[in-house]
């Protein structure tokens, strides 16, 4: 987990290529003359899975899958970072659930064109070049506003089509990390403010201390009501903590019309608080 620091390549793909793919290197798939892919069942299920930290979470998901090889049509997206253009961000799309788009660079304008043959096309993940990402994304975390996928889109010959949107933002700041409380005692859990916030939702995950795969859910909405201010004291919900664990907390600002703003970055590599005193056992 310490290996990589930043951000790193997402492939937005949940339960699919369980078996992966038998090529073991791209291929030319289609060139400008070639039909695209034949339409595939389109996947409703997709789901990201991003880290702010620099973790690869791909596994045997589009290894050895294609390569579209060029086409004249075009399929445009734009990458933001706190609402600004983030440029030399290299990303490829995962097309069809079958193929992957040639790779590319955000310019100066945030702005990335992939080119494919004409046709019918499902947007099902991306991946982003681990090296570059890590250094133009460190620390930064992926808005719930992005656009995640795309079920289907025609590419022709007249129009530029809209592909998938990337907005990345600077976490809110969490002022409890590294906490140590008695569980009979106060424990008041804090974070950054944020403008234009009417309220925060949080809910808060445990894990066994260095073992960050064994994460699960605590307590959150509707136990945790939605939250005035910028802290918490959790005493009241302490029954509900087993032992033999280490906890993290996440806080999400929205606006008074639950319009997502901005969130807190998940703790990988270490924990937000411990709790002395537990008596309930972890099952």
């Amino acid at each position: 987990m310490g290996v990589l620091s930043g951000v790193s390549l997402v492939l937005i793909l949940s339960g699919l290529f369980l078996g992966g793919f038998s090529k073991e290197s791209e291929i030319e798939l289609m060139d400008k003359t070639s039909n695209p892919i034949e339409d595939k069942p389109i996947y409703h299920g997709a789901s990201s899975y991003y880290r702010s930290i620099g973790t690869i979470y791909l596994g045997d998901r589009g290894k050895g899958a294609a390569t579209i090889m060029g086409g004249t049509g075009r399929i445009s997206g734009i990458a933001l970072l706190d609402g600004r253009p983030l440029s030399g961000l290299k990303l490829r799309l995962f097309l069809n659930m079958e193929a992957f788009s040639q790779w590319v660079e955000t310019d100066e304008n945030g702005l990335y064109t992939v080119n494919v043959p004409f046709g019918s096309y499902s947007i099902n993940g991306y991946e982003f070049d681990i090296a570059v990402a890590n250094d133009v994304l460190s620390g930064k975390v992926l808005s719930a506003n992005s656009t995640q996928y795309i079920e289907k889109i025609f590419v022709n010959e007249t129009d530029n089509r809209e592909g998938l949107e990337f907005e990345f933002l600077t976490p809110i700041e969490k002022y409890t990390t590294n906490a140590i409380f008695d569980a009979e005692g106060e424990v008041l859990l804090k974070w950054a403010s944020v403008d234009n916030a009417e309220y925060y939702g949080l809910h808060i995950t445990a894990k066994k201390q260095d073992i960050d795969e064994d994460e699960r859910y605590i307590i959150g909405w509707p136990d945790i009501p939605k939250l005035k201010t910028n802290q918490i004291n959790i005493s009241k919900y302490i029954n509900k903590f087993p032992t033999g664990y280490v906890f993290d907390y996440h806080v999400f600002a929205y606006t008074g019309e639950d319009n997502y703003i901005n969130s807190t970055a998940r703790n990988y590599e270490n924990f937000d608080f411990k709790l002395y005193g537990l008596t309930r056992p972890s099952s």
